[in-house]
């Protein structure tokens, strides 16, 4: 589960970033990409994202999101009992 947490983060600063440019742009031509960049970040943050070509999204480096983070915890309370 940390490091889809860390994946959010990272994601979440590279937003940030991005709309910092956007809000700079003097065009629309200009602020497009940047926008299309951001919509498949706030993605990746939500779902994860299959960043090793494999098919599959887990919750390693660059993959999982707040998805894979919530599944981990989910995990993680059953292990515990803290849930059935």
């Amino acid at each position: 589960m940390g490091t889809s947490a860390i994946n959010v983060v990272v994601w979440a600063d590279e937003v940030i970033a991005l709309a910092k440019q956007i809000k700079a742009a003097t065009s629309a031509g200009q602020a497009l990409p940047l926008a299309k960049k951001v919509l498949a970040l706030t993605k990746a943050i939500k779902d994860g994202t299959d960043a090793n070509g494999d098919g599959k999204i887990t919750w390693v480096n660059g993959e999982g999101g707040l998805k894979d983070a919530r599944k981990h915890m989910g995990f993680m309370q059953k292990g515990e009992g803290l849930s059935s």
